[in-house]
């Protein structure tokens, strides 16, 4: 069963975020169809528009994060978080 967390405020604020007081609901796999959505090395400067349309579609995905563009990215990295998006760790600056 999988866990997705319903859409939060739209305005992104640097504030910390309580994970334990967003509102989730239920999707068994085995009784309705499901993919997974993942994207790697962001977040960029595509990120925003990239997370309209998720919204858009009611789409969440995970994104699988660089630590030096997180940094950078502060504000669209806590928007993906505080829409619902899973947040992964894809190494710090992806060398190869």
């Amino acid at each position: 069963i999988f866990h997705l967390q319903q859409e939060k405020e739209d305005s992104v604020s640097t504030s910390k975020v309580d994970p334990s007081t967003e509102k989730t609901f239920e999707i068994d796999c085995s009784k309705v169809p499901c993919i997974a959505i993942t994207f790697d090395d962001g977040p960029s400067t595509h990120t925003t528009k990239l997370l309209d349309i998720l919204k858009e579609h009611k789409v969440k995905a995970t994104f699988f994060v660089l630590g030096k563009s997180a940094q950078v990215q502060k504000n669209t990295h806590l928007r993906a978080y505080k829409k619902g998006h899973q947040i992964g760790n894809h190494s710090w600056d992806h060398k190869d």
